[in-house]
């Protein structure tokens, strides 16, 4: 699957997401989604997004190593829930077929 139809699949279709080049985003596996997404957390580019002093959302980024920003996404609270429980589902069904 591309990223589009696994983002349709878990109803994140208008999150905001940046790439180096908007073609290649057509092109991608959603593993490669999930690896710039674990890249941003482990290195801390994270950064909470509030208004009128409540939380709203969260942006997350990704820097290669050339020092560009070649990924960028922006969650709402709600998207970033939807996101979660979709990783833990494929997570979990893909473990379960490991362990049957």
């Amino acid at each position: 699957n591309n990223i589009k139809d696994n983002l349709i699949d878990f109803n994140l279709l208008n999150i905001s997401i940046k790439v180096s080049r908007k073609q290649d985003l057509k092109k991608k596996e959603k593993f490669w989604f999930i690896n710039k997404i674990r890249n941003a957390i482990s290195h801390q580019n994270i950064e909470a997004i509030s208004e009128n002093k409540l939380w709203i959302g969260v942006r997350l980024w990704n820097v290669n190593t050339k020092k560009f920003k070649d990924f960028e996404i922006v969650f709402t609270i709600n998207q970033l829930k939807l996101f979660a429980k979709f990783i833990a589902r494929e997570y979990l069904d893909n473990n379960m077929k490991i362990i049957n």
